[in-house]
């Protein structure tokens, strides 16, 4: 018996479901509130109204929802500050809709050749100035999308000599649109801490009930990433609870629209 168990995570309700792989069949199923102080006490009252049986017959645990989603709506999440090398500030001032940002020299071009000099010491001014006022830093480059040189070379000094979280945009994004990839990357950073503490909820319950099996977490193209990568990019989960029904539905209707 194979059996898979999948947990929804809402903004009002928190779902489970077990499910029998060699069957094809839903074994079980459960709803309770979900607890936004702590998301383990909601995850437990739904996963208490399922039989689970062995927890070692359950070889797989996917996780959705739409905490991000609710989070990016009504403007929760970590504060975060943006480390923009090389815009240009009156752009970033007309059109980038997001902040607090610092804007250090650097950066490439469309060609990937660099616009400027990247100076390691402006870059540390900047971050002692940011970790004063945010949780988390969010760094984009000019050009970044075709050379994210200068973006490594930030990321990697922030995390050798602060002890500040750090995300850059060539994780995250290849979009070519500057503000789109600052926007991205600094929306990411923003959710990472709600992220994780959903993992965590997670791990812990599944831990109490003795189920170790590896926890997925569904994209919103409906295709799965371990709980490594979605810590990292949790912005990938947005919508993921509405396409993780939909992909469901059409599994156990056998409908094909």
């Amino acid at each position: 018996m194979r059996l898979g168990l999948g947990i929804d995570a809402g903004g009002t309700y928190t779902d489970t479901v077990l499910y029998d792989f060699t069957q094809k069949l839903v074994l079980g199923k459960g709803k309770a509130l979900t607890t936004k102080d702590d998301y383990a006490v909601g995850i437990a009252a739904s996963l208490a109204q399922i039989a689970v049986g062995a927890p070692e017959t359950v070889d797989l645990v996917v996780l959705s929802t739409t905490l991000a989603t609710n989070a990016l709506v009504e403007g929760k999440g970590a504060r975060a500050g943006l480390l923009l090398i090389g815009y240009d500030r009156e752009l970033v001032e007309r059109f980038l809709q997001v902040g607090p940002y610092w804007i250090v020299a650097g950066g490439h071009d469309m060609r990937g050749q660099a616009r400027a000099v990247l100076d390691e010491n402006e870059v540390r001014r900047v971050v002692e100035a940011m970790a004063q006022d945010v949780e988390v830093i969010a760094v984009s480059e000019m050009g970044g999308a075709v050379n994210p040189e200068h973006e490594h070379r930030v990321q990697t000094l922030v995390q050798e000599e602060y002890s500040i979280p750090v995300i850059a945009g060539h994780e995250i994004s290849s979009e070519m649109d500057s503000m789109k990839r600052a926007t991205t990357v600094f929306w990411n950073a923003r959710l990472i801490p709600i992220l994780l503490a959903l993992i965590e909820a997670v791990e812990a319950v599944l831990n109490e009930r003795g189920i170790s099996a590896s926890i997925m977490l569904e994209r919103s193209d409906g295709t799965l990433m371990g709980k490594e990568l979605a810590r990292r990019r949790p912005i990938e989960t947005l919508m993921s609870g509405p396409v993780a029904s939909i992909y469901g539905a059409l599994h156990l209707t056998g409908c094909e629209n």
